[in-house]
């Protein structure tokens, strides 16, 4: 589980502003935007490391030399191309990148 390491100053300073936030009503409004933000981070983590994935595979099967951050074939498409090896790597470097930031959504939920 994440722990969290923050000075008693900063620490004191986020709580100040979690006391703010609930004295005027707009904690749930920040959690919100925190859950928002949250979701298209992961979404952006994804199609990058994706779009990162299908590039990689285009170039080590002898692809045109096109530029790699701009695969010809579809994401989808490049996706269905890569090697089993290529896939799974994907996969895990995914669930490395999406558990990252799911422990942060954590750690902050219990220091809430």
């Amino acid at each position: 589980t994440p722990q969290i390491a923050l000075s008693t100053e900063r620490r004191s300073k986020v709580l100040g502003v979690l006391e703010s936030l609930r004295l005027c009503g707009q904690l749930s409004g920040a959690g919100v935007a925190y859950q928002k933000k949250l979701c298209e981070l992961i979404s952006v983590t994804v199609k990058a490391i994706v779009t990162e994935c299908v590039a990689d595979a285009a170039g080590s099967s002898g692809g045109t030399g096109n530029d790699a951050n701009a695969p010809a074939k579809g994401t989808m498409t490049g996706v269905a191309t890569m090697s089993l090896d290529q896939f799974f790597d994907c996969i895990n470097m995914l669930f490395e990148q999406i558990l990252g930031l799911l422990w942060g959504a954590v750690a902050v939920n219990k220091f809430c």
